[in-house]
């Protein structure tokens, strides 16, 4: 695990060596163990991602109090009362309806949710996510939700597109997250772009990715 995880660190030092931009790494933990979660800590790994809640919940008792929780799977509008009160930054929010049920249960617990908004550049049918002529309205929208604190946007390209497709798409991201980061909203401080997952985390540093959401090449 020690090995994989300085193997992604250089990648990322040398991205950050010739861009500027640091990305942050956020271990993807469904189906590990607390154990696991631990070791990750002992190795300075202080971002995890989980994507289902049940599982979710049985661990969080047993993370470590100073790590952040990351919910990066597709959130249903009646689990989010789960959710907002473990989550550092639910990556998913993929509809405004969600949007309304995180603001009302961050409400209800005196909390700012952080979150990124969901795109689906490649209007993959199978994906949740905004398109892209939808993100402008979505984010007029989420101004009224004092309780929604808007970072950035999230998206999960295609499995098995050729590494020039992926670079497209994420450099086209990139471009979207430039607009709207220079877009004042009222609440809103746009500064994460999360792209990139164990096979495609590469081509997502080199477009522009600030965070990456990397499972099982850590865990190989």
């Amino acid at each position: 695990m020690k090995e994989q995880i300085d193997l992604i660190r250089q990648d990322i030092l040398e991205v950050k060596e010739r861009t500027g931009v640091e990305a942050t790494l956020v271990a993807v933990t469904k189906n590990r163990s607390t154990q696991m979660i631990r070791e990750l800590h002992r190795y300075g790994v202080m971002d995890i991602g989980e994507n289902r809640v049940q599982e979710l919940l049985e661990k969080v008792s047993d993370i470590p109090k100073d790590m952040r929780i990351h919910f990066i799977g597709h959130l249903q509008r009646n689990k989010v009362r789960q959710v907002v009160p473990i989550a550092h930054l639910i990556h998913s929010l993929d509809s405004i309806r969600l949007a309304y049920e995180i603001d009302k249960q961050a409400e209800r617990i005196g909390k700012r949710q952080q979150v990124l908004v969901q795109i689906n550049l490649a209007r993959e049918e199978n994906k949740f996510g905004f398109y892209e002529e939808e993100i402008k309205e979505a984010m007029r929208e989420f101004e009224e939700l004092a309780h929604l604190d808007v970072r950035g946007f999230m998206m999960m390209a295609p499995f098995d597109e050729e590494p020039a497709q992926l670079r497209a798409l994420f450099s086209h991201a990139k471009l979207i997250f430039d607009y709207y980061r220079k877009t004042l909203y009222n609440n809103s401080r746009i500064s994460i772009l999360s792209m990139g997952m164990s096979g495609d985390y590469r081509e997502a540093l080199e477009s522009g990715s600030n965070m990456v959401r990397i499972g099982s090449r850590i865990f190989e």
